[in-house]
């Protein structure tokens, strides 16, 4: 039921974007890492996607809230000896954010991803007890630099548990955002 509440928000959030012409697609990458709480264990970045759609509204003559929803992959390698086993979270997310423009086509913000877990794929047991629920923080800057494209770069940390050994994710990403003017 919370999922279909959810998508209600999602898609009510979505047409209300359209109709200030600051929604867009996204699809791009996040390069992804945690630490894995073992001894004699070493954590590896992996490279995860993400793909949805974002919007903003605005507040006040600069300032926007900024949301959407995001099917994304979190993805981080553990290393024990001669034994690599990839750990692969997904999860839907959605953002609450705050973006300051600066110029009409381009800005900063700055809030939380809420995070809610879909699956694990850790191997054997690298991952009991998995988070349903995870907010991290996030910084970014978005732009566009053609009529209907743009870009979108951030930074993501979450400081606690991801499930059992595993915390404090990190994310760099960039995604590519066909916008609808």
């Amino acid at each position: 039921m919370k999922f279909i509440s959810l998508l209600f928000l999602f898609f009510g959030f979505s047409a209300q974007a359209v109709d200030y012409a600051d929604a867009a697609l996204e699809i791009g990458f996040r390069q992804q890492n945690g630490t894995f709480e073992s001894v004699g264990v070493d954590e590896n970045a992996k490279i995860g996607y993400q793909v949805g759609m974002s919007g903003s509204m605005p507040i006040a003559d600069s300032l926007s809230f900024r949301s959407g929803l995001f099917y994304v992959e979190k993805a981080i390698e553990i290393e024990s000896g001669i034994t690599k086993t990839d750990l692969k979270f997904t999860y839907f997310q959605i953002p609450v954010a705050l973006m300051f423009k600066f110029i009409e086509n381009a800005g900063v913000y700055g809030g939380v991803n809420i995070d809610f877990n879909l699956s694990d794929d850790c191997g054997s047991d690298n991952c009991d007890d998995v988070q349903s629920l995870m907010t991290p923080i996030v910084i970014g800057a978005a732009f566009k630099f053609a009529p209907q494209m743009g870009a979108n770069l951030f930074f993501e940390s979450g400081s606690g548990k991801v499930a059992n050994n595993v915390k404090d994710f990190k994310a760099v990403g960039v995604n590519l955002m066909i916008t609808f003017d």
